[in-house]
């Protein structure tokens, strides 16, 4: 197994309408024998459960991943219905092999 690092930055509102922002990292691991879309689906999984766990309403997370060093992927997710998209850096395999 291997790791990466996700760093995220979080805009959230409390009750009273003050924004705040937080950022934060997570230690993720994985296999390469993973497709980049187990990857994908494992990063935002863990994402959503840190914004479900947030006391405060979450307007936007921004989040980049890195592996040795390196950024892999970017994303974000919006308010709402928490929709958003991630881009890798390059094609998958190229990365994560």
């Amino acid at each position: 197994m291997a790791r990466m690092l996700v760093k995220y930055t979080m805009q959230e509102e409390n009750s009273a309408g003050v924004e705040k922002t937080k950022e934060g990292g997570v230690y993720l691991s994985f296999s390469f024998s993973q497709s980049p879309d187990q990857i994908n689906d494992k990063i935002g999984d863990t994402l959503f459960d840190i914004i479900s766990r947030n006391k405060n309403s979450v307007l936007f997370l921004e989040f980049s991943a890195y592996f040795e060093g390196h950024k892999i992927l970017d994303g974000h997710f919006y308010n709402g219905d928490l929709t958003g998209e991630g881009t890798w850096i390059s094609p998958g395999s190229e990365t994560m092999h």
